[in-house]
C-alpha cells in the first residue's frame, strides 16, 4: 500500500517486491476493495490520513487502517 501511495506503477512495486507484474496489480485491486477506495489517488489520501504522526497517537497507517476497517486477526 505505501508503495502505490508514494506513485510507484505496478512494474516499480513488484522490483521491489520480487514477484510478477500482475502479481501486485491484483494485490493493489484486493488492497482497493478491502479498504474501500476506486484508485492510487483515494489510496495515496487513505495514507496521507493515516501517516505516521497525523492522528493523535500518531500510531501510523497500519495502526490507523486496522482501527478503521477491521481484518479480524
Amino acid at each position: 500500500m505505501a508503495l502505490a501511495a508514494e506513485g510507484l506503477s505496478n512494474k516499480e512495486i513488484a522490483q521491489r517486491l520480487k514477484v510478477a507484474t500482475g502479481t501486485a496489480k491484483v494485490h493493489l485491486n484486493h488492497i482497493y476493495r478491502k479498504i474501500g477506495v476506486r484508485n492510487r489517488t483515494s489510496l495515496a489520501n487513505l495514507a496521507v490520513r493515516y501517516a505516521p504522526g497525523s492522528g493523535p497517537a500518531g500510531d501510523g497507517i497500519a495502526a490507523g487502517l486496522g482501527k478503521k476497517f477491521h481484518t479480524g486477526n
